[in-house]
């Protein structure tokens, strides 16, 4: 892992590390998670460790750093490239014990977008009971994602 300080406009602080080595921050320290297209490569073998190692280590680190009050995460990522990675992902943030684990599909602007693809990371329950899976998109039954007007931030 490598830290330090962000130069303006982006100042702060920053760290670059492994994501398929657990995250080297303190328990509870993070309130959010948002990744761009930083995750996908986990969900395949590399050299040394399997893809299921690799995503255990980024979903129960993630979990760990985790507040108590911290929101719903987000990862873009490249998913369609790798049709086994949205349940990988999925499995290992179950067994990690994240609450809910889903796909979620947005297309930019405009007809011509590109349609983009996240993990929709929700640490824990949420208070209201409800169902165990957000409804699925109708525009995005080709991926079975979640509508995201039925996610509540």
């Amino acid at each position: 892992a490598e830290a330090g300080a962000a130069p303006a406009p982006l100042a702060g602080e920053r760290l670059r590390c492994d994501l398929a080595q657990p995250l080297p921050f303190r328990t509870g320290t993070i309130d959010v998670a948002y990744s761009v297209a930083a995750v996908h490569y986990l969900a395949q073998d590399s050299e040394r460790r399997t893809a299921a190692a690799r995503l255990e280590a980024l979903m129960s680190s993630l979990l760990r750093c985790m507040s108590q009050r911290s929101r719903p995460c987000a990862l873009q990522a490249f998913l369609a490239r790798e049709p086994a990675a949205v349940p990988m992902f999925m499995r290992a943030a179950a067994e990690a014990g994240w609450a809910l684990c889903d796909l979620v599909v947005d297309k930019t602007y405009g007809t011509k977008g590109a349609e983009r693809e996240y993990l929709y990371l929700l640490p824990r329950s949420p208070p209201r009971p409800g169902p165990d899976r957000p409804a699925r998109c109708p525009l995005y039954g080709h991926c079975g994602a979640t509508c995201m007007l039925a996610l509540e931030s």
